[in-house]
């Protein structure tokens, strides 16, 4: 059940900025496939799953464990914040400092690291979650 809820209450809202825009683009009648490569959408995917792992582990029993990784999604949320205001960088006209097509594939892959990593730590959690039941 806890993976269940993760899916629903944290992948699921954590790519809603990412699934809205991608019903914009499916109904639009001239929107470009790069209209869906937009770095910010998969930046406040690393977020929410980051910030949903602090919240999660807070509750938990004090370890090793749990103090790694919430130093881990910490680090992560700081990484994902920068990465967030150089992604509005690039929105200025005329920015030649920062390559917009490598910040979405970094984005891109940061993200799916950061699926992984909060996968990962429910994974854990329920598996703690069933031994005490």
């Amino acid at each position: 059940m806890i993976k269940a809820k993760w899916l629903i209450y944290t992948v699921a809202i954590g790519l809603l900025p990412f699934l809205l825009r991608l019903l914009i683009y499916l109904v639009g009648n001239e929107t470009k496939l790069e209209f869906l490569m937009n770095e910010s959408d998969f930046i406040v995917f690393g977020l929410v799953l980051n910030l949903t792992n602090l919240n999660e582990l807070e509750h938990k029993e004090s370890s090793i464990w749990k103090t790694t990784m919430i130093g881990i999604a910490a680090i992560q949320i700081a990484f994902y914040a920068g990465l967030l205001v150089i992604s509005y960088i690039t929105e200025f006209p005329e920015q030649q400092v920062i390559n917009p097509n490598l910040l979405f594939y970094c984005s891109l892959v940061l993200s799916g690291i950061s699926f992984v990593f909060s996968y990962s730590i429910y994974d854990r959690i329920t598996k703690i979650a069933s031994k005490d039941e």
